[in-house]
């Protein structure tokens, strides 16, 4: 079974990878059950101490563009997970200079199924229709702080577009390579930080609505469900507010991940889901 990590820079993959694995080694992710990694573990090890050391999970230049490929029995039998982690750099460019990177559009051929990560400390909402005029303009909406208005129009360009609008740009690229459906799973990653009491999926609908809306029109070519990760556990600017305990827990116990309704479930469960909508009769091998 191959999937793919997708989301720009800084955005939770890595963390993400790095705490399942934790929770694998460590026999914490049931049912998913880890029998061999089949990859390098140094980056994987190295970020487990960063988040034991309440430090965020980095990579050097030469892991920029991660991989994790591991063997694990679930309850839809033993599965072979190919997880390349693809550059949020490089998603970054592909979408400002609406162009596939050759590279990754190998990379990605062929996929199985896909976690897409959004950050909601990172997430950009937008503006208004009426607003976004304004501000093309080089005017201040009423609503915002205001400040000199700018003498001369600021031209569009790619980067201006919201988070939602940008990653139907990458799904509607996704979906041009490929004539099967691929299965989604979107992840709010740095969900520990969500402000409100809302579960994953009416967050998402409250904040990404027009991305809620693709999905559900391309329902059966991106089968797809929310989850709410909080992989570090706790926000790392505000040790200060966060008590003993929670901070010397290890990081695999701490890392936590709420399904669309907001109910607990396992650090694996992405990839659970994922495998569940694989056609019958393959074993993701």
């Amino acid at each position: 079974m191959k999937l793919a990590a997708l989301g720009e820079f800084a955005t939770g993959k890595s963390s993400y990878m790095v705490v399942l694995y934790g929770a694998l080694v460590n026999k914490t992710a049931d049912p998913m059950v880890l029998v061999e990694v089949l990859d390098e573990v140094g980056f994987l090890n190295r970020g487990l101490q960063e988040l034991a050391a309440n430090r965020r999970v980095t990579r050097t230049d030469s892991e920029s563009e991660g991989h994790v490929r591991l063997c694990a029995t679930s309850p839809q039998g033993e599965l072979t997970v190919d997880l390349p982690d693809r550059s949020g750099e490089r998603l970054k460019m592909m979408i400002n200079g609406r162009t596939w990177d050759p590279e990754l559009q190998t990379a990605l051929h062929g996929l199985d199924g896909a976690m897409l990560f959004l950050h909601v400390l990172q997430f950009d909402p937008g503006h208004p229709a009426e607003e976004l005029d304004l501000l093309l303009a080089g005017e201040n909406p009423p609503q915002l702080d205001p400040g000199p208005a700018e003498e001369d129009p600021v031209p569009w360009e790619p980067s201006l577009m919201p988070s939602d609008v940008r990653a139907i740009d990458l799904l509607q690229a996704l979906l041009t390579q490929r004539d099967a459906p691929l299965p989604l799973a979107v992840v709010l990653s740095a969900w520990d930080c969500a402000s409100g009491e809302h579960p994953p999926a009416a967050w998402l609908a409250a904040n990404a609505p027009l991305l809620v809306q693709f999905l559900d029109t391309h329902q059966d070519e991106l089968p797809h469900t929310v989850f709410g990760v909080s992989a570090q556990g706790f926000d790392f600017n505000n040790l200060d507010r966060t008590g003993g305990e929670l901070t010397a827990s290890d990081p695999w116990d701490r890392a936590s991940v709420l399904d669309c309704d907001g109910a607990s479930v396992s650090l694996a469960q992405p990839l659970l889901w994922l495998a569940e909508q694989q056609p019958d009769g393959e074993d993701g091998g």
